[in-house]
């Protein structure tokens, strides 16, 4: 990006460039210290390009970057309760980190489940927290591959990665192979987190029944201690729908 100065201070005090994206800013500096073209970059694009890092260490699909809650169209009472208690959330993420309220989103495909969790991670990077994005497929093969000889991570290293990042986003809850191992795996992740007041947003396709199957009761209901919550996502898939 081509970023042109509109102002000239040789005093050594704020500078004015102008950004073709995001307008006028201001540097503190001389023309000395930009000489040949090379201007501060602006800071609405390094935020940007911040957030853009953050997200692709994180492991969010990225079709899903640019989600934005205003990207849903609500057309049930229910699907208003969800996204009014999601947006929420998301406009509260510093305290509900400070607190350790977690939340399951679970329901039928294709529902909106996983891209409203992205929202939700993108507001949290935009915040300065970090985050991780994965399913419960991944993040289980992740510590089994710790097994294997020469592995350069022990097992309690990506447990610990997993346990102590800000908010650890875990997708398709219930697909899994689950044995006890994964169970026993599965559930020392989410109760370090418990107990280090660290939130969750879990993500399933099942039932309630299925997904307190699929965590264990005693992990489901930590997930809604506190201010934590579990909403259902009963409406049609939003696939293939015609407008």
């Amino acid at each position: 990006m081509n970023f042109q100065p509109t102002q000239e201070d040789r005093s050594g005090k704020m500078m004015k460039f102008d950004c073709s994206k995001h307008g006028p800013y201001e540097v503190f500096g001389t023309p000395f210290d930009f000489r040949g073209g090379h201007n501060p970059p602006c800071p609405e694009c390094q935020k940007e390009k911040n957030i853009s890092d953050k997200l692709a260490k994180s492991g969010m699909p990225r079709r899903f970057w640019g989600t934005s809650f205003d990207d849903f169209k609500l057309i049930n009472d229910n699907q208003k309760r969800v996204h009014s208690a999601l947006v929420g959330y998301a406009d509260t993420i510093l305290d509900r980190k400070s607190c350790g309220d977690s939340v399951i989103m679970y329901g039928n495909k294709g529902t909106g489940k996983t891209k409203y969790s992205c929202a939700i991670a993108k507001k949290a990077a935009e915040c300065g927290l970090t985050v991780i994005f994965t399913s419960v497929y991944k993040m289980v093969r992740k510590i089994k591959e710790t097994w294997r000889k020469g592995s350069q991570d022990s097992e309690s290293d990506v447990i610990d990665t997993f346990s102590n990042v800000d908010i650890l986003f875990v997708d398709e809850v219930g697909v899994q192979f689950g044995t006890e191992a994964e169970q026993i795996l599965l559930f020392e992740v989410l109760n370090n987190r418990y107990e280090n007041m660290l939130p969750t947003i879990a993500m399933s396709n099942l039932d309630q029944e299925g997904i307190e199957g699929a965590l264990g009761e005693r992990v489901f209901d930590r997930f809604q201690d506190g201010s934590g919550f579990a909403v259902l996502f009963n409406w049609e898939s939003y696939r293939g729908r015609k407008e």
